[in-house]
């Protein structure tokens, strides 16, 4: 059965390489498209810019892929974001959900729900089209949770020294699991990204119906390279205005790479993320052996010259799709166990496991001098990613998970 999908997004889905939810949406589009017309409504951002300068560019990319696309411009100029935070405060809204609310999109939607006689409604995260979605004439609604984003913030909460900023993030953990109950029973499936996540979500909010599609990894993009450990270099890669991202690289700076260093004199880190602040620029550049690059269009050659991936992420939700990319690229990976929450590695096959800045030590240190457990890991891991989280699976995956949704709505 072909059915005519309408996917709302709140950022550029250009171009192939970047950002986890990038790559998982992206993908997933693509594979959807293969099987079903696909209508693409899109904001673009600034941030998105930082990729391609040209709009049309990406336009004319999506359209080789979707049978319609309509990008609509979202500013987040400090007037912007000073507005977004009063309504949040009037309101009772979330200010995450606040970010993405505009007339204008869910005017757009309801147009192309009218003309192009839509089956099923994909919105990309909450609070793009939560006020209508109840109104629109749509066979199946679904909302995808790249995070349960009340979990998240709970645990951003928990970690944060600042009373004031715990307060806050306290009471913006509250707001979310509020509006989650309220707004989440009104889909008709809510995708998870993985069984943590679906479990946190229920806990909440019992009831509602939901489905797990797992992130994945694009197999031939990202191609397997064998390693040797002639240099000795680690690379870290993400979004570092994602605070779990930059909490990360200071985790790492700070209270893992002195240690290291004194262990391995030599030894160089390059991280790879757009956005850092000022504080963590610094940090960086006052850090001997580290490199920042910033944004980078294509992170493969960086990867390709690196020995081991590190992951030290103690915060944050959903599944690190950064992890699955270097997985497919055959580097080792010294992560956390919170990095990897809901893949379903294991500790010296496909990973090696660190929550500490001592184990951080210790489990680099064993990869940089024994190159069997470098190839173990390196091969072990590529066969997960092929047999578990390609996205030809992964978008066959939820092609089915929606017409299965579609034909228990007509029983």
């Amino acid at each position: 059965m072909v059915m005519n999908v309408l996917w709302v997004s709140h950022f550029l889905l250009f171009p192939e390489s970047g950002f986890g939810a990038l790559q998982r949406s992206r993908n997933l589009l693509i594979e959807l498209s293969k099987r079903h017309r696909v209508t693409l409504l899109s904001y673009y951002r600034d941030v998105d810019l930082q990729a391609t300068t040209d709009v049309d560019v990406a336009r004319l990319d999506l359209e080789r892929v979707c049978d319609h696309v309509e990008l609509i411009y979202l500013p987040f100029s400090q007037s912007q974001k000073v507005k977004t935070g009063i309504q949040s405060v009037l309101f009772g809204r979330p200010h995450s959900v606040a970010l993405y609310r505009t007339a204008h999109l869910m005017q757009r939607a309801k147009e192309l729900v009218r003309t192009r006689s839509i089956d099923v409604l994909h919105v990309d995260t909450l609070g793009l089209m939560d006020d209508v979605v109840e109104k629109l004439p749509v066979r199946l609604k679904t909302l995808t949770h790249h995070n349960v984003e009340s979990h998240m913030m709970g645990r951003r909460a928990e970690k944060e020294p600042d009373p004031f900023k715990r307060w806050v993030y306290a009471h913006e953990t509250n707001k979310l699991r509020r509006y989650e109950h309220r707004i989440c029973p009104r889909y008709d499936l809510n995708v998870m990204v993985s069984e943590l996540d679906e479990i946190s979500l229920r806990r909440h909010t019992p009831g509602v119906q939901s489905a797990v599609i797992p992130n994945g990894v694009d197999c031939r993009y990202f191609s397997f390279v064998e390693r040797t450990l002639e240099s000795k270099s680690l690379i870290f890669a993400g979004g570092l205005d994602w605070y779990p991202n930059a909490d990360a690289v200071r985790f790492m700076c700070l209270e893992i790479w002195p240690a290291l260093r004194q262990r391995f004199p030599n030894l160089t880190l390059d991280i790879i993320g757009r956005n850092a602040s000022h504080d963590l620029t610094r940090l960086t550049q006052t850090t001997p052996g580290v490199r920042l690059h910033g944004y980078v269009p294509d992170v493969r050659p960086y990867v390709r010259r690196a020995n081991i991936f590190v992951c030290p992420i103690r915060d944050g939700g959903g599944t690190r799709l950064k992890i699955l990319d270097a997985m497919a690229q055959g580097i080792p990976i010294v992560a956390t166990t919170m990095a990897c929450e809901g893949l379903g590695m294991k500790h010296g096959e496909q990973v090696l496991y660190a929550d500490t800045a001592q184990e951080y030590v210790m489990m680099i240190d064993r990869l940089l001098s024994d190159q069997a457990l470098c190839s173990h890991l390196s091969r072990t891991a590529r066969r997960f990613v092929e047999e578990h989280y390609s996205f030809t699976k992964v978008g066959e995956k939820l092609s089915e998970t929606y017409q299965q949704a579609l034909w228990a709505k007509k029983g």
